[in-house]
C-alpha cells in the first residue's frame, strides 16, 4: 500500500508540472492586453505585468485605446470628447498618451523606450524605441507636434501653447541626443533634428542653438532666426 502511495503522488506531481508548464506557455503566448472605450475606465493586466489602461469616463463621448505587449505599458486617456492611443511593446516600454477637449494623443514606445503625447484641442505625436529613450509632445489650440526618439536619444516636441494653429517637430537619433521644438504663433513651424549626442533646439520666439558631437547632426528651422545647422 505505501507503495503504491508513492506511484500516486508522484504521477500527481508530473501532472502538476505539465499543467504548470502548460500555463507558462499560454500565458507566454498570450502576452498581450489591449482595451478600448467610450465612457467608462478599464484596465487589464497580465500576470507578467504587460498593463493596458484605458480612461475616457470624464465628459463622454470620449475614445482611449491602448496595447500592451512583451512587458510593455500602455495608457490612453481621452477626456471631454479628446481620442487617445497609447501603443507599448517590451520590457521597460512606456506609452502614456492623452487627448482633451477634441484633442488627440498618440503614443508609441518600443525596446524600454518611453513615449508621452497630449493633445489638448490639438494633434499630439510621439515616438520611441531603446532602452532610455524618450519622446513628448504637447499640442494645443489646433497646433500640432510630433516627436521622434531613436536609439536612447532623446526628443521633444510641443505646438501651440498660444495663439492660433502652428507645427513644431523634434527628431533625435543617438545616445545622448536632444532634440527640442516649440512654437507659439500662429502659422510658424519649428523643426530640430539632433543625431550622434548632438543638440538642436528650435522656438518661433527665441535664437535657435545647435551644438554638434562626434560628428554628428545639429538642424533647427525656425521663422525667428531662420534656424541653424
Amino acid at each position: 500500500m505505501q507503495m503504491r502511495i508513492i506511484h500516486v503522488g508522484a504521477a500527481i506531481a508530473a501532472i502538476v508540472l505539465a499543467l504548470t508548464v502548460a500555463r507558462t506557455d499560454a500565458l507566454a503566448a498570450s502576452d498581450k492586453e489591449s482595451c478600448s472605450t467610450t465612457s467608462t475606465d478599464v484596465t487589464h493586466t497580465n500576470a507578467d505585468t504587460t498593463e493596458a489602461i484605458c480612461d475616457a469616463s470624464t465628459g463622454p463621448p470620449n475614445k482611449a485605446t491602448a496595447h500592451a505587449s512583451s512587458l510593455g505599458v500602455a495608457e490612453a486617456v481621452g477626456e471631454n470628447m479628446g481620442t487617445a492611443t497609447a501603443h507599448a511593446k517590451g520590457t521597460g516600454s512606456e506609452a502614456l498618451a492623452a487627448g482633451t477637449v477634441g484633442g488627440k494623443g498618440t503614443a508609441t514606445a518600443k525596446n524600454g523606450g518611453f513615449a508621452e503625447a497630449e493633445g489638448d484641442d490639438g494633434t499630439a505625436v510621439a515616438s520611441s524605441s531603446g532602452a532610455g529613450t524618450e519622446a513628448t509632445a504637447s499640442a494645443a489650440l489646433s497646433g500640432k507636434a510630433k516627436a521622434t526618439a531613436r536609439d536612447t536619444g532623446s526628443a521633444h516636441g510641443a505646438s501651440a501653447e498660444a495663439g492660433a494653429a502652428c507645427k513644431a517637430t523634434a527628431n533625435s537619433n543617438g545616445a545622448g541626443s536632444i532634440a527640442i521644438a516649440v512654437c507659439t504663433i500662429g502659422g510658424s513651424s519649428v523643426s530640430a533634428h539632433a543625431t550622434r549626442g548632438s543638440t538642436a533646439e528650435g522656438s518661433d520666439i527665441a535664437p535657435s542653438t545647435c551644438t554638434h558631437m562626434n560628428g554628428g547632426i545639429a538642424k533647427v528651422s525656425s521663422p525667428f532666426d531662420g534656424g541653424c545647422h
